[in-house]
């Protein structure tokens, strides 16, 4: 056997190596853990990875068209691997978001499940930037071109079903819009939120709560 290939921080299709595994194969053959681009963890021997016999985790199995490069050319853009993950999520049991999208019966439509070349077509021609997310006008909706759209993480923050809503001077808005108005750091806003800490005076909770004041920091504590 020849010297070892360190394949650390390298990308196989779907697979990013992470560290040599604990265990080699039957044959001292070395295994590398990969993460996948759907959430997964897998372990693949590494002559498989650089040969392309293993590209995912299993979950590309569940991507019915896998077009070759030489069909659009796309393969290795970000736009692919949103189409990649979209269908992922749908419908790989094994993705780490499948509860969120396919087990709540959340689908992509035929004509982008099928076709790459659709559902990058409709991308390009619908405001598709690489500073943008693909995101559902309507939550419970399906992955189609009349229910999504190009948004902001801002956008898509408003449009999460778990959206928290405020009282702000008394009148009710989300948490992000709030932290808008009033210049407050968004991702403290939603620590503070946690934590059970009154975020602003002009902010109230909706659910009733108490908003506590963070106990005072001494020094020498």
């Amino acid at each position: 056997m020849g010297a070892l290939i360190n394949l650390a921080g390298k990308r196989f299709g779907m697979l990013t190596v992470i560290k040599r595994a604990s265990q080699n194969g039957k044959q001292g053959e070395p295994k590398w853990l990969c993460r996948c681009d759907c959430g997964n963890t897998a372990i693949a021997y590494g002559r498989q990875l650089r040969e392309g016999k293993t590209k995912s985790c299993g979950c590309m199995r569940y991507i019915p068209t896998m077009q070759p490069h030489y069909i659009h050319g796309g393969a290795k853009t970000r736009l692919f691997r949103i189409w990649q993950l979209m269908i992922s999520r749908c419908t790989c049991k094994t993705n780490s978001d499948y509860r969120k999208y396919g087990k709540r019966g959340i689908s992509v439509c035929d004509e982008w499940k099928s076709s790459f070349i659709s559902f990058r077509d409709w991308a390009l021609s619908h405001g598709y930037s690489d500073s943008l997310s693909i995101d559902r006008i309507n939550n419970g909706g399906n992955y189609e071109p009349t229910n999504c759209r190009w948004a902001t993480e801002k956008q898509q923050a408003r449009n999460k079903r778990n959206t928290i809503y405020v009282l702000m001077d008394g009148r009710k808005t989300s948490l992000c819009d709030a932290c808008d108005m009033l210049h407050i750091n968004i991702k403290r806003a939603y620590y503070r939120y946690d934590m059970g800490l009154r975020i602003s005076e002009r902010i109230e909770r909706l659910d009733g709560k108490e908003q506590k004041q963070p106990r005072p920091y001494h020094k020498h504590e």
